[in-house]
């Protein structure tokens, strides 16, 4: 299994990513969007959501 993980300041640009993302390539399902909860960034919070690669649809 390959995995991506996309992060960024705000969850606005996490969605645009996927969103990005899946028009280009239809065989990555990303999590939904989520506030990271590493105690170290308590300050300055990252949003993240993670990809994983599917076997891509036969066209």
């Amino acid at each position: 299994m390959t995995r991506i993980r996309i992060e960024s300041d705000t969850i606005q640009e996490v969605r645009r990513a996927i969103e990005l993302f899946t028009t280009v390539y239809d065989c990555i399902d990303f999590s939904e969007p989520q506030k990271g909860k590493n105690p170290k960034y308590v300050q300055r919070p990252k949003f993240f959501s993670y990809g994983e690669l599917k076997e891509p649809t036969q066209q």
